[in-house]
């Protein structure tokens, strides 16, 4: 096998250290060299702290690193579909082990490269996949100005929250 750039979502700069499972909220990533293992160490910390489109914040940052295959747990709809237009492969499901562990387990044919994404993606940090009743937040502006485009909208609850995380209300 030729050597390519790895990057493997990790919880610390070294190869001694576990892979992180959550690809768009990983503190770092580690650019491996899959046959020397040279690395370098990519911080994620803005994608981290992004309310919104860390995975997709992720991928370009690892496009920007020049790495061919990402190594990870789970990645998300949109940020699986930022990698796959920058054709990079992702391997998922990729957990308990170090970030050497995982390069060695890729190198020698062990991780299967994904064709669909293994998550469900968030609407935000700590938030889910489906759309929640969120009664009170906000204090009845709501989180989209009832069109998903930002804004403040009053809602129909008289300024007493009423919006939905990732929508709100017409």
């Amino acid at each position: 096998m030729e050597s390519i750039k790895i990057a493997i979502s990790t919880n610390g700069p070294t190869l001694d250290d576990t892979v992180n499972p959550r690809f768009g909220r990983a503190p770092g990533f580690l650019i491996v060299d899959s046959q020397s293992l040279e690395f370098t160490y990519l911080d994620n910390g803005l994608s981290q702290t992004m309310a919104q489109g860390a995975g997709i914040q992720a991928a370009q940052n690892v496009a920007g690193s020049g790495a061919k295959v990402v190594l990870t747990g789970y990645v998300g709809p949109k940020a699986f579909t930022a990698l796959e237009a920058a054709k990079i492969q992702v391997g998922q499901d990729v957990e308990n082990m170090t970030v050497r562990q995982a390069v060695e387990e890729f190198t020698k044919g062990n991780i299967t490269i994904a064709s669909s994404p293994n998550s469900q993606g968030k609407s935000g940090m700590g938030g889910d996949a489906t759309q929640t009743q969120s009664a009170g937040m906000g204090a009845g502006r709501g989180q989209g100005g009832g069109r998903g485009q930002g804004g403040q909208g009053g809602g129909r609850c008289g300024g007493q929250g009423g919006g939905r995380r990732g929508g709100g209300r017409f």
